[in-house]
């Protein structure tokens, strides 16, 4: 009798094992969901400079048409960017919201809120 119990013993973690191909045992596994990202930034957007940071661009001048105006900036190397509304410039994803001859608006996409440079 002793035998026998212990042979069950030995035989239970077995049976009351789960069998990784038996569908009825199988749970159902957590959809994964997309999440948005946490940020604003456009990731379909060409990013110019962007091995420069905001700071090491300099403004040269600004060119107005009646329809749009662009800046114009040089980095470290003296390479002169002709940027227009909407670009994402630098490092720090900064997207061009607007140029008037006073200021240009940037929006920081990363803290989510808008940056000026007054001149």
């Amino acid at each position: 009798m002793k035998k026998a119990f212990l042979f069950l013993i030995l035989l239970s973690p077995f049976v009351s094992a789960q069998d990784p191909f038996d569908k009825t045992q199988r749970t159902a596994q957590a959809a994964i969901i997309a999440q948005p990202s946490s940020t604003n930034c456009p990731t379909h957007k060409k990013i110019l400079a962007e091995e420069a940071s905001f700071q090491q661009l300099k403004l040269v001048g600004i060119i107005q048409f009646p329809e749009n105006s662009k800046a114009i900036f040089t980095d470290k190397n003296q390479q002169v960017m002709l940027i227009q509304k909407e670009e994402v410039v630098a490092q720090e994803r900064l997207q061009i919201k607007d140029i008037s001859p006073q200021q240009i608006t940037l929006f920081d996409c990363m803290q989510s809120q808008f940056v000026y440079l007054t001149f």
